[in-house]
């Protein structure tokens, strides 16, 4: 049986990893994640990390909204969230990160996709 051979991944990480019990940002699943990338990183690969769950992982932080969040409120935990895991993510790494948002219209407008693609290489 052959091995597969690659040179690029996206690993794309939801709110089952950042907070598997919808409450807070966890580091239990993220740490072996950053321990696959470092490792994939010296060998040469390159990893592009997609991780999402800001509103899980910020849940936790805005607690005064009862039963099912507006939209005010899951901007507020998303906001807290995202800060949540990219302090989680700069932890476990010993490279810089950092962030990159993008709607679809970063994606439509030529200029506006030109400008990410050079942001992100």
């Amino acid at each position: 049986m052959s091995q597969i051979q690659w040179q690029r991944a996206v690993i794309k990480v939801g709110s089952a990893l950042i907070s598997p019990n919808g409450d807070g940002c966890s580091a239990e699943y993220l740490l072996a994640i950053a321990n696959f990338i470092t490792e994939s990183r010296k060998q040469g690969k390159e990893i592009i990390l997609v991780s999402s769950g800001s509103v899980a992982a910020g849940k936790r932080d805005i607690a005064h909204y009862q039963g099912q969040p507006s939209i005010a409120e899951k901007q507020a935990m998303a906001a807290v969230g995202q800060a949540r895991m990219l302090a989680n993510w700069t932890r476990f790494f010993d490279f810089a990160c950092a962030q990159i948002l993008l709607t679809y219209d970063d994606l439509r407008n030529r200029t506006r996709y030109v400008n990410a693609k050079n942001t992100l290489r």
